[in-house]
């Protein structure tokens, strides 16, 4: 077994913004080092499975500032070495190692996120296998709440391993690649989350088999978030989203105006009206129709919603005024989801006056019909006539008790 190690170094103060231009004064730097500088890549070959090795390495602040560490891998080679597929005989078929090895930083207490590519994070999980691991500097890997301060160093435990079972079509293969470091004076925000955040999912070494490495995909998922947390926009990665002229949605702001339209009469908003705004080729637009639905998430404050008032979601239509969303969530969750392909205002918005409430529609009573067939008989002609007013007038007497004795209750219940 031959193990060799590359670890690339960037140094960067600014990871999400690049300025060139004249310098004023000497600004705070940061200066990442390594403990062996010379060691430039990882090459890993002749394993086997339940094979694994433990990476130490030490990462070393010279500058005058602290910053937070970010990790990516690149320039993955993979290698069939002395025995190139011989149980396929096909060395273009999937089996190369870097599908198969996993990866991971054993440091205890240790946390990581992954960026979105949108200065935001996502919490991400170890270990995954090398075609899961972050592969670009906008989707590096950060490693939550761990600065490294001017004059100190953080020793990273990495460990490998090739996971049993494992086919036959990996025997033989070699895998090498660029371990990437950056040190930035930026933390990015975290997604927000109402709970816990979910785990990010691990691939079991079972599945590991028979499983492709997934392409990296041509476009990030992305994640608009407003200033306060409570508005977000979710696009999963690889959904291209256009607008209803055919032009492509590239960037989203959630800003709250002091100025908006005003809930509807004998209703309230729950927290904060939001607008979303759609940067288009003429400018920000406030209104956007779009030709795919995007996910929309409002959270809201459960405790301000009057008892026997149910929330709901709304968007805002410049004709149409407010206009209720199909949404999951409620009162119980403190927030409301939907699919949506209008951009514009959003709000979740409640019934101020719940006294009044009609709680049996007219439509609900059925009067009572008299009999039409055809009869010759006097008698029994003012028979059904009686009986069709003495129903129909019973009928009208005990609606009327059951709607006057839920009135009584209502206005009870809220003291009047």
């Amino acid at each position: 077994m031959v193990i060799f190690i590359l670890l690339q170094v960037m140094l960067c103060p600014f990871l999400f913004y690049w300025y060139s231009g004249p310098v004023y004064a000497a600004p705070d730097t940061l200066d990442l080092q390594l403990d062996d500088p010379a060691v430039i890549r990882w090459d890993i070959t002749d394993i086997v499975p339940e094979d694994s090795g433990i990476e130490p390495i030490n990462l070393y602040n010279n500058g005058d500032i602290p910053g937070y560490l970010y990790i990516w891998i690149s320039d993955i080679v993979d290698g069939e070495g002395l025995n190139p597929e011989s149980e396929t005989g096909d060395i273009a078929e999937p089996g190369e190692l870097s599908s198969q090895l996993m990866l991971d930083i054993i440091n205890p207490g240790m946390t990581f996120g992954k960026l979105t590519g949108t200065g935001y994070m996502q919490y991400f999980d170890l270990p995954v296998n090398m075609a899961s691991f972050p592969g670009s500097s906008n989707q590096a890997l950060f490693i939550i709440d761990t600065l490294i301060n001017p004059g100190e160093t953080l020793e990273l435990q990495w460990q490998w391993q090739l996971p049993s079972p494992v086919a036959n079509e990996v025997q033989g293969d070699a895998v090498s690649f660029t371990v990437n470091y950056m040190l930035s004076s930026l933390e990015p925000m975290p997604v927000f989350f109402p709970t816990e955040p979910p785990p990010a999912p691990v691939v079991p070494p079972t599945t590991l088999v028979t499983t492709t490495p997934t392409p990296e995909p041509t476009i990030p998922d992305r994640t608009y978030v407003s200033e306060d947390g409570m508005c977000v926009i979710y696009i999963p990665e690889g959904l291209h989203v256009y607008d209803d002229s055919g032009s492509e949605l590239t960037n989203i702001v959630i800003d709250t105006p002091a100025d908006f339209p005003p809930a509807p009469e004998l209703h309230e908003f729950a927290g904060k009206t939001y607008r979303v705004l759609n940067f288009a080729e003429d400018g920000w637009e406030e209104s956007t129709q779009l030709q795919q639905e995007v996910q929309l998430t409002v959270y809201f404050d459960p405790t301000g919603i009057p008892e026997g008032s149910l929330p709901y979601l709304a968007s805002y239509h410049p004709v149409n005024g407010w206009v209720r969303l199909d949404a999951t969530g409620g009162l119980a969750e403190g927030q409301f989801t939907a699919e949506v392909n209008y951009l514009g205002w959003v709000a979740v918005i409640y019934e101020t006056d719940v006294r009044y409430v009609e709680l049996i529609a007219p439509e609900t009573i059925v009067p009572a019909l008299p009999d039409t067939r055809e009869t010759t008989d006097i008698k029994a002609i003012l028979e059904q006539a009686s009986l069709g007013v003495a129903i129909t007038g019973t009928v009208a007497m005990t609606t009327m008790a059951i709607i006057e004795r839920i009135r009584r209750y209502r206005l009870k219940k809220l003291g009047v």
